[in-house]
């Protein structure tokens, strides 16, 4: 239950992108953007900060890893391009596919 509680406001993005969001929540969301921010910025910002009941981070990175290292997480998201060589290797261990993705995205790891 604490993981689908978890799911209904985060995004995973592997491989091409799954992304998790609780439909009434997207909806409620924009329905009350009355200053209209969503057209400000991207999607996930938007949404992300406009969600009130988040996990806290070390929750949240059992489930991606994008900027913050976790030796242990569900998913990632360009965290090639934003940890250390080290960290990317500590990654790779659990999700092998790292590198294809990192090459795919045009990104050389060290």
């Amino acid at each position: 239950m604490e993981f689908y509680i978890f799911c209904k406001y985060w995004k995973l993005c592997w491989k091409w992108g799954i992304i998790l969001r609780k439909k009434s929540v997207i909806l409620n969301t924009i329905k009350n953007d009355f200053y209209n921010n969503r057209y400000n910025c991207n999607e996930d910002v938007f949404f992300s900060s406009n969600i009130t009941n988040k996990p806290s981070k070390e929750k949240a990175k059992l489930f991606s890893v994008e900027t913050i290292f976790s030796e242990k997480s569900f998913g990632i998201h360009s965290c090639y391009g934003h940890l250390s060589q080290e960290d990317v290797y500590k990654i790779a261990e659990y999700i092998p596919e790292i590198f294809e993705l990192a090459e795919l995205n045009k990104f050389k790891i060290k």
